[in-house]
């Protein structure tokens, strides 16, 4: 303790030394928090990814669809467990600023591509016996104040209805967990 002083007073001696080496070792620490926090996302980004999923498409345009009959070529490649044809149909919902990320997709199939999907068997079978049965993550049923049993009527730009109108008309059969 009682060379304290003398160390202080050698510290001040010069101040722009004094106060440039502090500012390197406060830099050096913000900066490996900074890093830190980064790997640990990255980290995380990695142990959420789905390496075992792989996700094609046309290389015409992403809208369009891969032809039905490269499903069967896709399934023969050694390695693959499930092939899932998936269909884009998000657009909007309500009004021209609410966007509905939405995709068609045949029940067996997502069953089979995705099993962390977290759906009860009762809606399982709801789902394969409405052709216009969609399920809801829980954050957008919240956001859009949706139910089991509501209509939502999805506007693709991109794929007319019969009746050639934009206008998809889907009945929510069951609401898995966002997380």
């Amino acid at each position: 303790m009682k060379y304290l002083p003398l160390i202080w007073a050698g510290i001040w001696r010069r101040p722009a030394r004094a106060a440039l080496t502090m500012i390197s070792v406060v830099s050096a620490f913000v900066l490996f928090g900074v890093l830190q926090g980064f790997t640990a996302g990255l980290g995380k980004l990695v142990a959420t990814a789905h390496a075992d999923v792989l996700v094609t498409q046309s290389q015409i345009s992403n809208t369009d669809p891969l032809p039905i009959s490269m499903a069967a070529d896709i399934a023969r490649v050694p390695g693959v467990k499930a092939v899932a044809r998936v269909l884009f149909l998000g657009g909007p919902f309500r009004g021209p600023n609410e966007f509905v990320p939405a995709n068609a997709v045949d029940p067996d199939e997502l069953r089979a591509a995705d099993s962390q999907l977290r759906i009860t068997p009762a809606q399982w079978a709801t789902l394969k016996a409405t052709r216009s049965g969609a399920l809801v993550s829980s954050d957008l049923a919240k956001l859009y104040d949706l139910k089991v049993g509501d209509r939502m009527p999805l506007k693709p730009t991109y794929w007319p209805n019969k009746d050639g109108t934009h206008s998809w008309p889907a009945d929510i059969v069951g609401i898995y967990p966002a997380d």
